[in-house]
């Protein structure tokens, strides 16, 4: 799988070198090459395949094991000779193969990295405000966001900007109406998000403007978003999962996370659906920016995005435990958005539109509009009033 992501997002070509000679191997590598091509070079499959198998004949014939890694070197080597490959290409088949026999390895590394962050709530109280660490992950998502956005339409940052700031107003406002309780004063919730920056594409295009370049690039940078954000997920512990085996599991202890508070899961292994959902996100994000690369249709970049978007969505809430999520017919209220989405993006593909322009670098406008957003988020997810009682006073 990891291999096809990168074919898609990455489609190097591989030009083979010429054939010297009338041999029977040459004829041999003639044929061979008759039903291959060019692209899908990186990574060399032939170098992973052969590696793992290697593997595979090592671990059941221990006796072969000498023999079975000279082959797997030698189709590496012979990939290099003939042309098939580059050496960029065999090096990522080499990760492959390494990432596919260490995967349990790559899987511990990952999920303890994931508890670390999530057990590292930090405060500070200034006056009557209290600064959570955790704003910072909201306010580089942000900032960042707008920053990828802004390379991707050109100028046109404060239009960027007003759908931004439509979108965090959306996932205040949802939240409240979703999740608001004494408990959660002031929780944010992505399906508002994405209502509010619809509010606001609806809103360019009442004004006149064309709101697809603006929607399109959000769609593009919404990934990359949704991942540095999950990281606030990790610290402030919501949107976690249920009880897992340990091996797979994030154990909470700070008393401030939610998993804690809410959901009294104190030190019980729970799925790190956060972390799943960077990788998914990290999946999508790659696919949507060369969807952008190629020139897609505008409105077929957006509704990829909602698309991909609900379907790892769907699958996420099938893990998650959070106490407080309203259910409808035996499915959590997310898991019915998730259909939404889906069924809205592959609506929004079918729908014609102008072809996705090249990027470039960020304005300066940009990047100063960037870090003032990222300001603005990191405050409203990360800075509190922790003695109120009001609506929005409290983040925990």
């Amino acid at each position: 799988m990891i291999a096809e992501l990168l074919f898609v997002a990455l489609p190097f070509a591989a030009d083979p070198r010429p054939i010297p000679g009338d041999s029977l191997l040459a004829r041999v590598l003639a044929a061979d090459r008759a039903h291959d091509g060019a692209m899908g070079a990186l990574p060399s499959l032939h170098v992973a395949w052969a590696l793992l198998a290697a593997f595979a004949i090592a671990a059941r014939w221990p006796r072969a094991a000498g023999a079975a890694w000279c082959w797997a070197a030698a189709v590496a080597v012979s990939c290099l000779t003939t042309g098939q490959h580059a050496l960029l290409d065999v090096l990522a088949g080499l990760a492959v193969y390494v990432l596919a026999a260490r995967r349990a390895r790559a899987w511990e590394a990952l999920r303890a990295g994931a508890e670390r962050v999530a057990n590292s709530w930090r405060e500070w109280r200034v006056g009557p405000l209290r600064i959570i660490n955790h704003g910072a992950w909201a306010g580089l998502a942000g900032g960042a966001g707008l920053l990828i956005a802004d390379a991707l339409v050109g100028p046109r940052t404060g239009e960027l900007l007003a759908v931004c700031g439509a979108g965090l107003l959306g996932a205040g406002l949802w939240a409240q109406f979703v999740e608001g309780s004494p408990g959660l004063l002031r929780p944010f919730g992505y399906y508002g998000g994405v209502l509010g920056i619809a509010a606001g594409g609806a809103g360019l295009a009442l004004a006149g403007r064309d709101a697809w370049p603006v929607l399109a690039a959000l769609g593009v940078a919404g990934p990359w978003i949704q991942a540095l954000g999950r990281m606030r997920c990790l610290v402030q512990g919501c949107c976690h999962g249920r009880p897992s085996p340990a091996r797979v599991g994030l154990r909470y202890r700070h008393p401030r996370s939610r998993v804690v508070r809410l959901a009294e899961l104190r030190d019980v292994p729970v799925h790190a659906t956060p972390l799943y959902s960077i990788l998914a996100c990290v999946a999508s994000g790659a696919l949507l920016a060369r969807l952008w690369a190629a020139g897609a249709p505008l409105p077929f970049v957006v509704g990829a995005y909602l698309f991909l978007n609900g379907v790892t969505r769907f699958v996420e809430e099938s893990f998650r435990g959070e106490p407080q999520t309203p259910r409808v017919a035996g499915l959590p209220i997310y898991q019915w958005n998730a259909v939404v989405c889906v069924l809205a993006g592959a609506a929004l593909t079918a729908l014609p539109g102008a072809a996705a322009p090249a990027a470039h670098l960020p304005t300066a406008g940009g990047a100063l509009a960037a870090a003032a957003f990222g300001l603005l988020a990191g405050c409203a997810l990360g800075v509190d009033v922790p003695d109120g009682r009001r609506r929005f006073s409290r983040l925990a």
